[in-house]
C-alpha cells in the first residue's frame, strides 16, 4: 500500500504494525443520511493506490463512474494465461469472477492474483451484480489487510448493495403506482 504524507503512525497504527492517519480514528465509512452518498472523510484516496488495489483500500462510496472506467481499463490491459474462467471473469462475467474470488480462499497472503481476482470481483460488484458485492464484503472481511479498516470496507459494499435494493424498490413502486389495478365490477362470476 502506498502511503502519502499526511499518514502519521497513530495508537491503532502502532498497535496493528500499520500505518494510519490520525484522521481515521474518527471517521465514518459512509456519509450519514439515506440520501447523501457523497465520499466521506475516508483516509485515502483512489489516488493514493493503484486501481487494483482499490479493493483493499477504499469503500464503496469511493468509487464512482470514473474509477469504474479506469478499472474496467486496468484490466483490458491485463494478459491473464489462466483459462477460459479468468478471461470470462475479466470481460464481465460475475459468476466467473465469484468463482475465481471464492477459489483465493482462504487469503493468507496478498499476491498479484489475489488483487487480480478481488479487483474483478470488485467491478461486478460495480456492475451491479448483487452476489459479487456480498462475496466481496465477506472475503474483506476476512482478508489479512495491512490497515484495520477491513470491518468497515466490508460494510461499505452490504451498504451499497442495501442502497441498490432500496432504489430499486422505490422505482419498482413508482411504476407500479401508475397502473391501475383491473376492475372486477361487471365481470362473470
Amino acid at each position: 500500500m502506498r502511503k502519502t504524507s499526511k499518514q502519521t503512525t497513530s495508537t491503532i497504527g502502532a498497535a496493528t504494525g500499520a500505518t494510519v492517519p490520525a484522521v481515521a480514528q474518527e471517521h465514518l465509512p459512509w456519509p450519514h443520511g439515506a440520501d447523501n452518498f457523497a465520499p466521506s472523510s475516508w483516509p485515502w484516496s483512489p489516488d493514493d493506490f493503484s486501481p487494483i488495489e482499490w479493493w483493499r483500500s477504499l469503500p464503496a462510496n469511493h468509487l464512482g463512474d470514473a474509477q469504474h472506467l479506469l478499472l474496467r481499463a486496468t484490466l483490458d490491459k491485463i494478459c491473464v494465461m489462466n483459462g477460459r474462467e479468468w478471461l470470462s471473469a475479466m470481460h464481465g462475467d460475475a459468476a466467473a469472477s465469484i468463482a475465481i474470488a471464492v477459489e483465493m480462499f482462504p487469503i493468507t497472503e496478498i499476491t498479484l492474483e489475489v488483487d487480480l481476482a478481488m479487483t474483478v470481483l470488485m467491478v461486478g460488484a460495480l456492475d451491479g451484480n448483487a452476489a459479487a458485492a456480498v462475496v466481496l464484503s465477506q472475503l474483506l472481511g476476512r482478508a489479512p489487510l495491512d490497515h484495520p479498516f477491513a470491518k468497515e470496507l466490508s460494510v461499505s459494499w452490504l451498504v451499497l448493495n442495501l442502497r441498490r435494493a432500496l432504489d430499486t424498490s422505490k422505482l419498482l413502486g413508482k411504476a407500479s403506482a401508475g397502473l391501475k389495478a383491473p376492475s372486477l365490477v361487471g365481470s362473470p362470476a
